[in-house]
């Protein structure tokens, strides 16, 4: 069976026009992946890291809370929020950091909100970092 040959091989054989259309029609795809390249490109000052900061925090609160403040505790779906965002953060480890305590903060505050929660809900706060 033949090896598929590697990205990296295959970016280096493309041109320069037909690589711009690749990225553009990744940035179509996946609006996570804009962002990736966005902070990737530019520099802090330029980019809007804040915006991406609030858009990640918005959508843990959505996962922990639902529409109402009762909490939903989509668990998965929150720390799945994290990770990827950890991702496009990757040359900001402050930030990612900041992700990172926010879901812990905001479990924390459920806790305290509306009392004792199953085991699990623990381990997924303390298994963050």
């Amino acid at each position: 069976m033949p090896r598929k040959p590697s990205i990296q091989k295959l970016i280096q054989d493309l041109e320069p026009n037909e690589l711009r259309e690749v990225i553009k029609e990744l940035c179509n795809l996946d609006p996570k992946n804009k962002q990736f390249l966005t902070l990737y490109l530019q520099n802090s000052q330029s980019s809007d890291i804040d915006g991406v900061i609030e858009e990640a925090k918005k959508r843990i609160n959505k996962h922990l809370y639902g529409r109402s403040m009762f909490p939903k505790s989509d668990l998965a779906g929150a720390r799945k929020t994290v990770v990827e965002y950890t991702k496009i953060l990757k040359d900001y480890p402050i930030l990612a950091a900041d992700l990172k305590l926010y879901y812990v903060e905001s479990g924390t505050e459920i806790i305290n909100d509306f009392g004792e929660m199953h085991k699990g809900f623990y381990s997924s706060m303390e298994s963050m970092f």
